[in-house]
């Protein structure tokens, strides 16, 4: 799948949420970057939606730590409960 990203992506990257609109993306992002994450934005042109990672990796291991740590520091976002682990193939 075509991904265009702001940066360079490791092979797994954390996805705290996702988007139709650009503008909806970025503002997360910017909230993650102000909250010390090194936080970017991959557009699936495919799906043409915006997802907004936290962090990229470059082990599963890794991803799945960060990704752990980012629920618990935010257990009362549902949205941020539902992150998930994006291969970059």
């Amino acid at each position: 799948s075509a991904v265009s990203v702001s940066g360079t992506l490791k092979p797994y990257s954390v996805v705290c949420g996702s988007f139709s609109l650009q503008a909806n993306a970025q503002g997360l992002k910017d909230y993650l970057v102000g909250q010390g994450y090194k936080a970017g934005i991959v557009k699936n042109v495919e799906k043409n939606m915006f997802r907004v990672i936290i962090g990229s990796y470059d082990t599963k291991a890794e991803a799945a730590r960060a990704r752990e740590s980012f629920k618990q520091k935010y257990p009362s976002r549902t949205d941020f409960q539902g992150s998930w682990i994006l291969l970059n193939k």
